[in-house]
């Protein structure tokens, strides 16, 4: 039975995962020179230690009844494991906008054309080339589903968040395995643009395409300068009442900053809520 508790020691293992990436990151050179990050170590230590790799070797070696079987996490932590993206992704999305100022639509769609250009050109394309793909050889030879040909789009450009909201209308459609495919595919995607962005950018060193900065340090005091100089001037452009209304709140918060913003994150989930209920209300009402 799933309990808060399997919940609890799920949290605290991720936690332990994370630094044995950190520890890795910080001990093998390859991680370093790659860039991996070290949720992406502790992800790869994860499987190792899970039933697909640790779990097969013992069920070969012990039979399946063996005590690591299942590898060496319980089925109730990678349960949770399994349910948690889903969730959690309503938590970033929420936090996204809390804190900024919201500007005009027009100098939103002045500062964000490019990159909507950008990102549906590439969508469409990894439609075209999932679609395609699936229409002549998946399909026909292997028998999968037609629906596996937007795991490339959502994977890809979509990444783990946008694959693990994706998973309950996958599997509504029939296509059960669809999320898991595609947080697979998502984990592809970063290891191959971090490995073939890396390589690439080795290259062009090599080449001279790329100029080294012959004092690193002095670069990143320079990088750090910059961030303080645009944080100072965001804080200057901000309205006198704006900043005085913010004192006087902080000044009478009876409960600490960090509740403060989880309560914060909490309304806007519960907004998003209200409207997802809205447009399903709306859509049932139109589909009769």
């Amino acid at each position: 039975m799933f309990t808060l508790i399997n919940a609890l020691f799920a949290l605290i293992m991720i936690g332990i995962l994370l630094l044995i990436g950190r520890f890795l990151k910080q001990k093998v050179p390859l991680f370093q020179s790659l860039y991996l990050p070290e949720s992406v170590i502790a992800g790869g230590v994860a499987l190792l230690l899970g039933p697909g790799v640790l779990g097969a070797i013992a069920s070969t070696v012990s039979g399946t009844d063996s005590l690591l079987a299942g590898g060496l996490f319980p089925k109730a932590m990678a349960t949770f494991w399994s349910q948690s993206p889903g969730v959690f992704i309503n938590v970033v999305f929420a936090a996204l906008f809390l804190g900024e100022a919201i500007p005009s639509p027009i100098k939103i769609w002045r500062k964000a054309a490019p990159q909507v250009a950008f990102g549906q050109t590439l969508a469409w394309g990894q439609y075209v080339i999932g679609l395609l793909l699936v229409l002549l050889v998946l399909s026909p030879i292997f028998g999968v589903d037609p629906i596996a040909g937007a795991l490339i789009e959502v994977a890809f450009e979509g990444g783990h968040g946008t694959a693990a909201g994706m998973t309950n209308t996958f599997r509504k459609l029939g296509f059960n395995d669809g999320g898991d495919l595609a947080l697979g595919l998502a984990t592809v995607g970063i290891l191959s643009g971090v490995i073939a962005g890396t390589w690439l950018a080795s290259w062009g060193r090599r080449k001279g395409y790329i100029h080294r900065s012959p004092d690193p340090s002095s670069e990143l005091q320079q990088f750090r300068d910059k961030i303080q100089n645009t944080i100072q001037q965001t804080i200057q452009r901000e309205p006198t009442e704006v900043r005085l209304t913010r004192a006087r709140l902080m000044d009478g918060l009876l409960i600490d900053p960090l509740s403060l913003n989880l309560a914060f994150v909490g309304v806007a989930i519960a907004i998003g809520w209200l409207i997802l209920a809205v447009l399903k209300f709306i859509e049932s009402v139109r589909s009769g």
